[in-house]
């Protein structure tokens, strides 16, 4: 009795081990191959370090997990065992694929390395502007290849002057001093420019050419202004006094600069012409008139 239970004990426990070994045998497939990066992203920088991928292949008990990773532009970055290392900027799909052909994917964004800025000069610097005056500063950044060589320009006094923060013009606003600087990437140049009183030209004036005939009225004639090349307005930039034009002569018409033309004035002359005499028709009448010693003035 005991060998039997012996025998059957054993038949037991082979057949037990034969069935593990049969499943052990049993290959589990590959089912899916997932790509992921780190929490601080797939974007890398040229000469700032490496990145490490996950590859995260199901099922769990899958029999063989091996993965083998590739770079879609090695150019870009190349990739050994996850490890992925930047060559220069661009994109590049990266690739874990298992041995049954699933795969998992990831885009790695490269980003040029950066080059800092290391001067700024203003190559073109303009200490001395006038009121309304314009004229764009230039500056220069270097390295050439800089990574941002973008200038931001400022003023420090917009009352006296201020200059459009992208390209570099100024506009001297009123007499004053100010700083211009130009900046880029934490580097910056500057030009102190003083701005002054813009200098008003002389007034001319001109008179209307027409014929002025003396009539007992006073004469007006239009005037026309200038400063320089600017034709100005009556009673807002000047006023108009007429003298002599009452009368046949030279009159003349003087001019005063007033606002923005305060102490500035002109004079013109025109001519008043006297009035032409009166022509009378005297019509005699035909006849004979002897002489009397006295007038003997004809019938009309």
């Amino acid at each position: 009795m005991t060998n039997k239970v012996v025998k059957a004990g054993m038949f037991l426990a082979i057949f037990a081990i034969a069935m593990f070994s049969c499943k052990k045998d049993k290959d589990v497939a590959v089912t899916s191959v997932t790509v992921t990066a780190p929490s601080t992203g797939a974007t890398m920088t040229v000469g700032a370090g490496t990145l490490t991928l996950t590859a995260t292949v199901l099922p769990e008990d899958a029999t063989d997990k091996t993965v083998t990773w590739t770079s879609g532009t090695p150019a870009v970055a190349t990739v050994s065992g996850g490890v992925v290392t930047a060559v220069s900027a661009g994109t590049s799909v990266i690739t874990a694929a298992a041995k049954n052909g699933k795969q998992g994917t990831i885009t790695v964004t490269v980003q040029a390395a950066n080059v800092p800025v290391a001067t700024v000069t203003i190559t073109d610097k303009k200490t001395a502007m006038e009121e309304g005056e314009k004229y764009t500063f230039t500056a220069e950044v270097k390295p050439d290849n800089a990574t941002s060589k973008t200038v931001a320009w400022t003023s420090s006094n917009t009352a006296a002057a201020t200059v459009n923060a992208a390209t570099g013009e100024v506009t001297a606003v009123a007499e004053g001093e100010t700083t211009i600087t130009a900046a880029a990437d934490g580097k910056s140049d500057a030009c102190k420019v003083t701005v002054s009183a813009a200098e008003v030209p002389n007034l001319t004036a001109t008179v209307a050419e027409e014929n002025y005939v003396f009539d007992g009225t006073a004469q007006t004639p239009a005037v026309t202004v200038k400063a320089g090349t600017a034709t100005l307005t009556v009673n807002t930039d000047y006023t108009l006094a007429y003298s002599g034009n009452t009368n046949a002569g030279t009159a003349t018409v003087t001019v005063t600069g007033k606002g923005a033309y305060d102490g500035k004035s002109a004079e013109a002359a025109f001519e008043i012409k006297p009035k032409a005499d009166a022509t009378f028709t005297v019509t005699v009448a035909e006849g004979t008139y002897t002489y009397k010693a006295a007038a003997c003035p004809p019938a009309a």
